[in-house]
């Protein structure tokens, strides 16, 4: 019997040491950083266009048909420059019959001011009555009113005449027309964009929430995007109150100190911001978990090498890395790969190569 009982003792044994390994638990291997403060310059870039300070809309006053024109887009013009002209047969013909008007109605003031002269002499001697003498005045009264009236007419029908001519308002280029030779025009419907000589802006458009979350750039410069190396030194000038609601932009015109010749009317242009440098922890992408929705990062504690998810403030997100504002300090130990399945407490491996 004693012998049998042995025999199930040696049996059981190794049973036992198997259950033993099976119930010992599994150390996750993960790759980890320790955190460390870097140099964070804060950035960033966006394209534009070199636009002029001053634009001006120009249209006939009155409406016809375009006779001729004289100029076209990218065209340099000179204050008074005729750029275009409507057919003015109509406008000749309204400023004669204006005139003849005013002839007659001068010749109608004569007639009455001899009239009252002579009522006036009359009534003088008492041959006339009060009344007779009352309506001559009356009549040349009425003869100076028809006359001023027949004379504004003539000013309004001069100055047709003169809107059927479209002049240059400033010396400037044509940025823009929208008329052609036989085209019937009406008042005040544009017909060429002319960009006045002198300063010039960078018109961009700028993401709201950039704006709203910054405040105005110590520093900027805009280059050429076909040359980089040209730049010039720029100052926010004006930001547009109303807000693009389809693509959620704001127009910001910058004013270019001193610009190089070579940054002329219509060129493309990059400005390039910078707000100021700290020192910062940053870490990969891949770090970042969740907790409660709140972003956060699983920490090491080195002597017992367990975990703890930490929750983080996030700077700014870029490219590469995600800026910290808060939430690591120096020396902390987080894991960069391998912490998708980790729980809080959980006991982790890693070589002291991974720990950089």
């Amino acid at each position: 019997m004693l012998p049998l009982l042995l025999g199930i003792l040696m049996l059981s044994l190794p049973g036992c040491d198997s259950d033993k390994k099976a119930a010992a638990p599994t150390i996750s291997q993960v790759a980890v950083q320790t955190a460390a403060l870097t140099r964070d310059v804060e950035e960033g870039s966006g394209t534009g266009e070199i636009k002029p300070r001053i634009e001006s809309e120009l249209s006939f006053k009155v409406s016809g048909r375009v006779n001729a024109r004289y100029v076209g887009v990218g065209d340099r013009v000179k204050t008074g420059q005729i750029l275009a002209t409507l057919d003015d047969t109509e406008q000749r013909a309204d400023v004669a019959s204006a005139r003849a008007s005013v002839e007659s109605q001068e010749a109608s003031l004569r007639i009455a001011q001899s009239v009252l002269k002579r009522r006036e002499a009359l009534a003088a001697t008492g041959a006339l009555s009060r009344q007779q003498l009352d309506s001559a005045v009356q009549e040349f009264q009425s003869a100076q009113n028809d006359l001023a009236a027949a004379k504004a007419s003539l000013a309004t029908a001069e100055d047709a005449l003169v809107q059927t001519v479209l002049r240059a308002d400033a010396d400037g280029a044509i940025t823009a027309r929208t008329i052609e030779t036989g085209q019937v025009v009406q008042p005040s419907s544009t017909a060429f964009t002319l960009a006045h000589d002198g300063e010039l802006d960078a018109v961009f458009n700028v993401q709201e929430n950039v704006l709203s979350a910054r405040d105005t750039p110590p520093t900027i410069e805009v280059s050429l995007l076909s040359r980089p190396a040209i730049r010039a030194k720029a100052k926010i000038r004006e930001i547009s109150p109303a807000l693009d609601t389809t693509l959620g932009t704001v127009r910001v015109k910058l004013t270019i100190e001193n610009p190089p010749p070579e940054m002329t009317l219509g060129s493309a242009v990059v400005a390039h911001v910078r707000y100021g440098s700290s020192e910062r922890v940053k870490i990969p992408w891949q770090s970042l978990y969740s907790l409660d929705g709140r972003p956060a990062v699983w920490v090491v504690d080195p002597a017992s090498m367990q975990t703890q998810l930490k929750p983080v403030t996030v700077l700014r997100y870029d490219s590469a890395t995600v800026v910290l504002a808060d939430g690591l300090t120096p020396g902390d130990i987080f894991v960069v790969d391998g912490g998708q399945f980790l729980r809080n407490e959980e006991k982790v491996a890693f070589t002291d190569e991974a720990v950089q």
